[in-house]
């Protein structure tokens, strides 16, 4: 009978536990209660660092099977030819969507109506001091300007 895995399992690690292929193996096997050689093959999702409570640790996201290495998706590369996408904003949500794309081969331009954080920071300073509002630089528009 073959056997059921879930998607996905968490493990939380201390600063000083190796994190290598096989002492990442036998902590999931040690929290499946199953033997190393039954595992399938194991794909890290995620890696963050975890220090609430005073305890630094870091938490870990391991996908399990060949569903979890297909979900990774193919690493970026250089695409060729016109732009297919526009993206409009070049904040976090903008950057990852042509980071995305990228991965899936789709080339995409992304356009900002802003200026950067520096230069922007004099407006900014326009806009709170004297109430000065620049159409182009203000909290709605440059870097980040939706966050």
């Amino acid at each position: 009978m073959k056997r059921s895995w879930p998607e996905e399992v968490s493990l939380d690690l201390g600063l000083d536990e190796p994190d290598d292929e096989a002492a990442l193996r036998a902590r999931v096997a040690d929290s499946l209660r199953v033997a190393e050689a039954e595992l399938p093959e194991l794909v890290l999702y995620k890696r963050s660092i975890d220090a609430r409570k005073g305890k630094v640790r870091f938490h870990l996201t391991i996908g399990l099977g060949k569903a979890a290495a297909e979900t990774s998706g193919p690493p970026p590369r250089e695409l060729t030819g016109e732009p297919r996408v526009v993206i409009v904003g070049d904040g976090p949500a903008g950057l990852f969507c042509a980071y995305e794309l990228a991965r899936l081969g789709v080339r995409a331009i992304v356009v900002d109506r802003g200026k950067q954080v520096q230069p922007r920071r004099h407006d900014l300073k326009g806009l709170n001091r004297r109430g000065e509002v620049d159409g182009d630089s203000n909290y709605c528009f440059g870097e980040g300007g939706a966050g």
